[in-house]
């Protein structure tokens, strides 16, 4: 799981997933304040595997940053 400050870093240099974007393209960020985070991305994981029919290295992240996320909820509230 990357920080604020490593995502604006790897963005600044063209890297990672918002660095990839294109200027116009519509984004989506998940918190992990958000109660609610650790569930979208295990849905997430859980949908990309089944549709591939493997565990991509995407996926085994994702998973990975989803018990980061539960991990580091110390004030869990839901979505601003």
């Amino acid at each position: 799981m990357a920080t604020k400050r490593e995502v604006l870093l790897a963005a600044a240099k063209g890297e990672g997933c918002l660095g990839k974007a294109a200027d116009d393209e519509p984004v989506f960020v998940l918190r992990a304040q958000d109660i609610l985070a650790p569930m979208a991305i295990r849905d997430w994981a859980y949908r990309a595997a089944t549709r591939t029919g493997h565990r991509a290295p995407k996926v085994v992240q994702a998973e990975k940053d989803a018990l980061e996320f539960i991990a580091w909820q110390g004030s869990k509230k839901l979505p601003d």
